[in-house]
């Protein structure tokens, strides 16, 4: 057969696969994944460096149909002969990211991290650098750099920014702890408006309120829950959409990915939130998983599902799926890749899913690092998880995204 070739570059911003185009979405499927087993060297050249990513059309098919610009041809992963996840996930309409640690550019091993970072990955959320422990340690004063630093950081790589968290519970800096029901309703409101309005246009999502609900559904017994009632939770919702009118504005929580009694609650709240006109975009589901105890991939899509009926977009936000120490090391990378590679096909095919985020990048610097639960070894060598996110993303046929 007399293929002609083309190339097609991976720098795109995510598109829409539709019933009308599939031979356009699935010529950038072909790439294979058969690289060096062991992941490759880490340390390779710049991505710009590698060989472009040839793709096949079919006889009969014309070189000189109008079609966009000419732009940079794809290159191929430092880690095998497929591109980079970011240009995969692109043809499917998703974005896939990580969790930047807070001091990402102070790391020991920083170019390297950074450099798999932006090659990879097309969405940056702020690890820790946007919560109010960090943001505001002493009265008075916001300590913006390495927030600042990070956000300028994704915009220079063409990398969205998921904000985390503007209202939580946790790490809270002991002063606020320390104020009045009055005061602490003033500064939510305060920190809200500034928080958003400082990074209005640059920030693409926010995770307004983040770990409401405790296991069984009820609400947390938070500062903010009891000093101002259930009502915090809509109001700075609409502090939020009144000083970023764009901006996607989620609620994001742990052990509601599958069905259970908090999902429920939480899928119950969110319509009763929504019938009463609170600005809420969509959930963020956190999914801190391991190899060894883990509901199923049946539950995780019909949670899914439901949530998507009520018109709410899905961001898996902190995923991550620890290994068990005690068991065979080569069964359990293989679980845990299949795992990885399950949930993402769930993202893919689920209309509403707008994004997939690991909650670091490496073992080595990772939130949950002595599990081994990142899709990268503490050498930065790709691990099966990561090809296994390699072939879904690369096999799984495109679903058209849901619109806003």
């Amino acid at each position: 057969m007399n293929d002609k070739v083309v190339q097609i570059t991976n720098h795109r911003p995510p598109v829409s696969c539709t019933p009308l185009r599939p031979l356009l979405c699935t010529l950038v499927l072909v790439a294979g994944c058969n690289g060096d087993p062991t992941g490759g060297p880490a340390a390779g050249g710049d991505a710009r460096d590698r060989d472009v990513v040839p793709v096949p059309v079919p006889v009969g098919a014309s070189e000189d149909a109008p079609g966009p610009p000419p732009s940079e041809p794809a290159r191929l992963s430092r880690f095998g002969e497929a591109p980079p996840l970011r240009g995969l996930a692109a043809v499917h309409g998703l974005r896939i990211g990580f969790a930047a640690p807070h001091d990402m550019f102070e790391l020991e091993d920083s170019a390297l991290y950074t450099s798999i970072a932006t090659e990879e990955y097309d969405i940056l959320t702020p690890e820790n650098s946007m919560k109010m422990t960090y943001l505001r340690h002493v009265p008075g004063r916001y300590e913006w750099e390495r927030s600042d630093r990070l956000v300028a950081f994704a915009e220079a790589h063409d990398m969205a920014v998921h904000g985390h968290p503007l209202i939580w519970s946790g790490q809270v800096t002991q002063w606020i702890k320390d104020l009045g029901a009055a005061e602490l309703a003033a500064l939510m409101r305060e920190h809200i408006a500034t928080v958003v309005s400082r990074y209005r246009g640059r920030v693409d999502v926010w995770d307004v309120v983040n770990e409401a609900l405790v296991r069984d559904g009820s609400l947390r017994d938070s500062l903010w829950y009891l000093s101002m009632g259930e009502s915090y939770i809509a109001e700075a919702f609409h502090i939020a959409r009144e000083h970023d009118p764009d901006v996607t504005l989620i609620y994001n929580d742990y052990d509601v990915g599958w069905l259970n009694p908090k999902s429920d609650a939480l899928l119950e709240r969110l319509a009763g939130e929504l019938d009463r006109g609170t600005p809420i975009d969509g959930v963020g589901f956190q999914l801190h998983l391991e190899t060894d105890d883990h509901p199923g991939v049946d539950s995780l899509r019909e949670n899914f599902r439901r949530f998507a009926e009520l018109g709410l977009d899905i961001y898996i936000t902190e995923m991550d799926i620890a290994v068990d120490w005690r068991a065979d090391p080569g069964t359990e990378a293989l679980k845990q890749a299949e795992l990885y590679g399950d949930v993402l096909r769930i993202c893919v095919e689920q209309p509403r899913c707008r994004a997939l985020q690991t909650w670091g990048l490496g073992d080595r610097h990772a939130w949950r690092s002595s599990l081994k639960a990142m899709p990268f070894d503490e050498e930065y060598r790709a691990k099966p998880a990561f090809r296994a996110m390699q072939r879904v993303l690369q096999e799984t046929p495109p679903t058209p995204r849901a619109p806003r």
